[in-house]
């Protein structure tokens, strides 16, 4: 595995081809952990929108994706999945070979990156809004060409913000959907909370305070003593009280089965995107 090779990412131009939402969260979370200076980012987007935000980062910005291709020691490509083979033709003959390309899309399968950039080593990388604050996931998978310091240097770049370990594709797209899609889901659940909160009294600002803390609490409780979710339910929960009266209900709303069909669907979706 990569942990036998620390990489050093001084000197290291890091570009961005796309500038979105999810590029933006990496690159905030990697400023934050201080790991990549705003001078060795490169960003190309065809918005100004996205490029001024990026800016504003101190980041330097380019309309120009070949530029990002030329200048970069890193690529990482964070454009939309059906950009994705006309951005590969567009900075194909600009890339020097054996650079690094890191596809950040869904349902971009590495087979796909190998035929369009046969010369690049790609590791493909799936993270998620929460990297921004170190606390997201970023599993990856690698194409026969990268070698062991290529995951070096993704695992340098993502383990100080969040998760990060190599998997099967097979599986990519479902821990895609557990820290991307998932984090929407949990957004929801919190709002219900706070929803919930507020209906029995409780003052807006404060249920929207309490709420998030009170997932983040029982997240990290699972998490520190690496314990099974049912085993929290169950030290919660004493006879006749009022939270078995609450899980309750939830298993009669199948708030359970909702979840795990909502996971099911999003990684169908991811996969049929991949067919496109």
């Amino acid at each position: 595995m990569a942990d036998c090779e620390r990489a050093d990412l001084s000197g290291m131009t890091v570009g961005f081809v796309g500038g979105g939402n999810m590029a933006q969260s990496v690159i905030k979370g990697l400023l934050k952990e201080d790991l990549v200076k705003p001078e060795q980012f490169l960003i190309s987007a065809p918005s100004d929108k996205n490029l001024n935000k990026c800016k504003a980062l101190g980041l330097r910005v380019t309309h120009s994706n070949t530029e990002v291709a030329r200048e970069s020691n890193i690529v990482f490509l964070a454009c939309k999945p059906y950009h994705m083979v006309d951005v590969m033709a567009e900075i194909e003959s600009s890339m020097a070979t054996d650079r690094l390309v890191v596809p950040i899309s869904v349902g971009t399968p590495v087979e796909m990156f190998e035929k369009g950039l046969p010369r690049a080593h790609v590791i493909r990388v799936m993270p998620s809004l929460p990297n921004e604050v170190s606390a997201g996931i970023a599993a990856y998978t690698s194409s026969s060409k990268a070698t062991t310091h290529d995951k070096a240097i993704v695992e340098a770049l993502f383990k100080p913000i969040g998760f990060c370990e190599e998997v099967k594709e097979s599986l990519l797209d479902i821990t895609a959907q557990l820290g991307g899609a998932a984090c929407a889901w949990h957004a929801m659940i919190i709002e219900a909370l706070a929803d919930g909160a507020v209906k029995m009294g409780m003052p807006r600002d404060l249920a929207n305070k309490l709420a998030p803390q009170s997932m983040m609490g029982a997240a990290k409780l699972i998490m520190a003593k690496g314990i099974h979710p049912a085993q929290v339910k169950d030290n919660v929960t004493s006879p006749g009280g009022t939270t078995i009266r609450g899980v309750h209900i939830m298993e009669q709303r199948g708030v359970r089965g909702a979840i795990m069909d909502a996971m099911e669907g999003a990684v169908l979706y991811a996969r049929e995107i991949a067919k496109l």
